[in-house]
């Protein structure tokens, strides 16, 4: 399911080294979208074999992925090794 973001809020990506549900897993990365720039996201299931034939070299150890629409476009996350935070 698709949420809609307000055009004043920012969206924060944390990202993680491996499974951030694992004890030792640390912060390796972080990005601010700025108000305005991302309209939408949603977190879906996909299989492996689907996210390589969609051109991925990575897939999410859960298979769950966090996808963004930012400037129109889509930016897909492995949600495993990432946190999202709107404000």
């Amino acid at each position: 399911m698709k949420h809609m973001i307000r055009e004043d809020d920012q969206v924060k990506i944390k990202i993680y080294n491996k499974c951030k549900y694992e004890p030792d897993s640390v912060k390796v990365a972080e990005h601010t979208y700025e108000a305005g720039r991302v309209s939408s996201f949603e977190v879906i299931s996909r299989s492996n074999e689907e996210t390589f034939r969609l051109g991925f070299d990575d897939v999410d150890p859960k298979g769950i992925y966090l996808i963004l629409v930012v400037d129109g476009e889509a930016a897909t996350f492995r949600n495993s090794l990432c946190d999202m935070f709107i404000y």
